[in-house]
């Protein structure tokens, strides 16, 4: 039950009022597996589809990816 639950954000409920530091290191670590997720998909993205159209292209080197 709830393996299918996704939530596009995280939300960190009002009763850690205080406890700003343990907040913090909450979100850092929910953006860096974020983020890593992302970089991960992005991964898989370039090696299907080898030969992006132009607009990619041009902004992949904007990036520097």
């Amino acid at each position: 039950m709830g393996e299918r639950d996704i939530c596009d954000r995280f939300i960190i409920p009002e009763k850690l009022y205080g406890r700003e530091s343990e907040v913090a290191e909450l979100l850092a670590a929910f953006d860096e597996e974020y983020i890593q997720d992302l970089l991960a998909h992005l991964e898989y993205y370039q090696k299907c589809y080898q030969e992006p159209v132009p607009e990619v292209s041009y902004r992949a080197e904007y990036l520097d990816l």
